[in-house]
């Protein structure tokens, strides 16, 4: 009798455990209209990244060590970028990575959704993963 309670408690927790990770797998729930897409130049500690409003368009230009630590080109580039989610194009305030490519390059940087809006985009750092790196708009170098 008293295997069968830990084997029924044993299966009732495992199934919760997956229940609970499973969760993970769908989208969020936006909940609120879509953000408007970034516009302007937004400013970091290791270069800028320029936007053009159209949700698709950027021109950045990261410091040598931030270039070096994602492999996209150096010097000032015109790529595109895409918030995404898991395998899909998502709104940034919900978004899990931003994605910047060019010259047949690309970059997933990992965003902190909670902190990016349409005035700040919060990236973990490829440099030191413990960082995060702010990007802001009409922030200037010195900003962290």
């Amino acid at each position: 009798m008293k295997k069968t309670v830990v084997l029924i408690a044993l299966a009732i927790s495992l199934l919760l455990l997956l229940c609970a990770c499973g969760g993970r797998d769908q989208l969020p729930d936006p909940g609120t209209p879509e953000p408007p897409a970034h516009d302007g130049v937004f400013t970091s500690e290791h270069g800028t990244m320029t936007f053009h409003g159209d949700g698709e368009s950027i021109t950045f230009d990261f410091t040598p060590e931030l270039q070096e630590a994602t492999g996209l080109p150096g010097g000032e580039r015109s790529g595109s970028y895409v918030f995404l989610f898991q395998h899909g194009q998502w709104r940034y305030d919900k978004a899990e990575r931003l994605r910047i490519s060019a010259s047949d390059a690309f970059y997933d940087f990992i965003n902190d959704f909670t902190v990016t809006d349409e005035n700040t985009i919060a990236l973990q750092s490829p440099i030191n993963g413990e960082e995060t790196i702010l990007f802001k708009k009409g922030g200037n170098a010195d900003n962290e």
